[in-house]
């Protein structure tokens, strides 16, 4: 139930949030090069005036889901991937004998990310912007980046960077024919069809669900709400998401809905205790909006949501509705951590 209120959420958001197969990502630093793969610059695309900016948000391809291996992300990842270098913030935490191991597993990490764009875009490669990435990595001569005014900056950080074109607006990962393959490789990669549990349609069942953030004491790197990783749990024959068959868009639908919840400067959240709420109308309504201006008041207009609930309370007096007559039906999702997944309220 909830989840299909989820997912209506999303094709009612669908204008401002990311397609199947994209995700939006705080992305604070971009390599800029020209055509012919050579460096030009660094952008930072935060604002200096906010310790707390991790960048400006852009939609990127889907990021993979990680656990202990490697596993790389297209066109856009962490600084260990892109450039093959452990971050001075992590080597700061290893002893030398971690230190070496790390150094080895980020140059397997390197060569992965160099081998997603090859596989995705198999020789000779069209778009310009893509010819012009792998030129550039697989080049492997990063000096110019290590000298440049911004790498100190970049080299503390854990966030994630791309590629941009000089002249360009859009980032690499954001051209046609990388939106084009993504769309592609989605349609691809699905093999087991079954009944979806929340559409009840047939579709491409997830293997694994995209990881939920912004709870409240949950994992970094995110959680899950379905999560199937030993035998015990698993009914026989089937392996991971097959024991709760959920089709690949419903599962993207309803965590892309939650993570859009779930923002940092989301309005439709409120943690409690250990617990972090959600709310949401299953359409436009005055009532979401009457919700989130009484828990997080306009900080320009602080009587507003006090106006709105006064009249609220009022209502069985003056026998005025507040709200318009239709009986919109309003959520509430409590999410509370349990290490790497999530349990409801």
């Amino acid at each position: 139930m909830i989840l299909q209120t989820l997912c209506d959420y999303y094709r009612r958001q669908q204008d401002e949030l990311p397609p199947p197969g994209f995700e939006r990502k705080a992305i604070p630093f971009v390599i800029v090069l020209d055509r012919d793969g050579r460096f030009v610059d660094i952008e930072d695309t935060r604002n200096g005036n906010d310790k707390r900016d991790k960048g400006r948000l852009f939609v990127v391809p889907q990021g993979v889901k990680r656990t202990s291996g490697v596993a790389a992300n297209l066109l856009w990842d962490g600084l260990g991937y892109v450039l093959g270098v452990v971050s001075e913030a992590r080597a700061a935490k290893l002893d030398a004998a971690r230190l070496e191991k790390e150094q080895e597993r980020t140059s397997e990490a390197h060569r992965a990310f160099i081998q997603r764009i090859r596989d995705v875009f198999p020789a000779p490669i069209g778009d310009e912007g893509v010819r012009a990435a792998l030129t550039f990595l697989e080049r492997g001569d990063f000096s110019v980046v290590f000298s440049h005014p911004l790498w100190p900056e970049l080299n503390k950080t854990t966030e994630s960077l791309s590629f941009r074109l000089d002249g360009d607006l859009q980032l690499i990962c954001q051209r046609e024919a990388v939106r084009q393959a993504v769309m592609a490789t989605e349609q691809d990669t699905a093999t087991v069809r079954n009944r979806c549990l929340v559409s009840g349609n047939l579709d491409a069942i997830a293997r694994l669900h995209p990881a939920i953030k912004g709870v409240r004491n949950a994992q970094s790197s995110g959680a899950n709400l379905f999560s199937f990783n030993f035998a015990a749990a698993c009914s026989h024959g089937k392996e991971q998401g097959q024991n709760a068959p959920v089709g690949e868009y419903a599962a993207f639908a309803y965590t892309t809905a939650l993570n859009h919840l779930l923002r940092v400067d989301s309005r439709q959240k409120l943690p409690v205790g250990e617990d972090t709420f959600v709310f949401w109308a299953e359409k436009p309504d005055p009532a979401e909006e009457l919700f989130a201006a009484w828990l997080q008041p306009d900080p320009d207009d602080p009587v507003r949501g006090v106006e709105a609930v006064k009249a609220l309370y009022e209502a069985p007096k003056t026998g005025v509705r507040p709200l318009d007559a239709d009986e919109t039906r309003f959520f509430v999702l409590g999410l509370a951590p349990n290490v790497a997944r999530l349990a409801v309220r």
